[in-house]
């Protein structure tokens, strides 16, 4: 079952978002996005989508596997600071110029940045 862990024992599923009204914007940028490890497959009905179909307009999610370390962190936390300021898709353009011009990272695993998309209505 596709499902977002948001504490130990405490997960988000499609039902539970059929059954709620989310918020006009939400990020739900996890580890892992359409599919769980060790399978190959992913789920075609994600909980990005199916916020979409209930009324969020704005969100950033996962779209596949996002690295977990430490620079993956860094840039999803300058991608959640600049969404304070400004729309998703302009803050997540910053946050990937910014990323890419830094020579470290440039050259690293595109599982640090690419997997974070921005979909919805502005």
């Amino acid at each position: 079952m596709h499902c977002l862990e948001l504490d130990e024992h405490v997960a988000l599923t499609p039902a539970d978002l059929m059954r709620a009204e989310p918020p006009p914007a939400l990020a739900l940028i996890a580890c892992w996005g359409a599919h769980s490890p060790g399978q190959g497959w992913g789920d075609p009905l994600s909980i990005a989508t199916l916020a979409l179909a209930r009324n969020s307009r704005r969100i950033a999610a996962t779209v596949s596997e996002l690295l977990d370390d430490a620079a993956s962190s860094r840039f999803v936390n300058m991608f959640l600071d600049y969404a304070q300021a400004q729309p998703m898709p302009q803050a997540l353009q910053r946050a990937t110029q910014r990323w890419m011009s830094h020579p470290g990272y440039r050259n690293g695993y595109l599982s640090r940045w690419a997997p974070l998309v921005v979909v919805g209505t502005w």
